[in-house]
C-alpha cells in the first residue's frame, strides 16, 4: 500500500513539475510577445508629451528652428 502511494506521488509530482514548467514558459513567451506593443505604447506617450511642449509642432531637420 505504501509503495503504491509513493509510486503515485513520484509520478504525479513529475507531471506537476512539467505542468509548472510549461505554464512558466507560456507566461514568459506572452511577456516577450507583448514587449513590442508596450514599447510602441510608451513611444506614443512620449511623443504626445513632446508635442504638448512643442505646441503641436514637430521637429524636422533643416526646417524647424529653435528660437
Amino acid at each position: 500500500m505504501a509503495r503504491r502511494f509513493v509510486n503515485k506521488f513520484i509520478r504525479s509530482s513529475g507531471f506537476a513539475t512539467l505542468e509548472y514548467a510549461i505554464l512558466i514558459f507560456v507566461a514568459v513567451a506572452a511577456m516577450v510577445a507583448m514587449t513590442a506593443y508596450i514599447r510602441r505604447s510608451l513611444n506614443a506617450k512620449y511623443r504626445e508629451s513632446a508635442d504638448t511642449f512643442g505646441y503641436g509642432r514637430q521637429y524636422e531637420p533643416g526646417v524647424t528652428r529653435g528660437q
